[in-house]
């Protein structure tokens, strides 16, 4: 088991960890208690920027150190224009783990590739703390193919 999604930057050094987990009420208690889990248990390889992503809201560490990870994240985020922006239709229906999966992969690339020219939220929140310069001109990469 490793994370869902991974950003790798130019150098081909790990930038970030993503989970997607499509829980409805996901809450930052919830999605740190994964992260120490997957880190614990040795599923994660350390990167500067760890994301948990529902279909309803995100969030976004920094400056991770696994002992001293802060209860409260960096960023949290609603994911529900993120959605409507690439599945205009969709209307109040529930996306599955994978096609949810799908989605932020897209949405992380074209964020690699457009850098601080985006000017939507979450996006313009994230250039405010560096995450987007981060894995600009990065590599996105599902977990299964690590």
């Amino acid at each position: 088991m490793q994370a869902d999604i991974v950003i790798k930057g130019r150098g081909g050094n790990l930038k970030a960890n993503i989970e997607v987990k499509n829980k409805r009420n996901l809450t930052a208690d919830a999605a740190l208690f994964h992260y120490r889990s997957m880190m614990n248990n040795g599923f994660l390889a350390n990167a500067p920027y760890f994301l948990m992503i529902s279909q309803d809201v995100g969030f976004l560490w920094d400056d991770l150190e696994p002992s001293t990870i802060s209860p409260n994240p960096k960023l949290e985020f609603v994911m529900q224009e993120v959605v409507r922006r690439y599945l205009p239709h969709l209307g109040e229906e529930r996306l599955s783990s994978s096609e949810l999966e799908f989605l932020v992969i897209q949405w992380l690339m074209d964020l690699i590739g457009l850098g601080s020219d985006v000017q939507t939220e979450p996006e313009r929140s994230f250039t405010g703390i560096g995450f987007t310069e981060a894995i600009l001109g990065g590599v996105v990469v599902s977990g299964n193919q690590i």
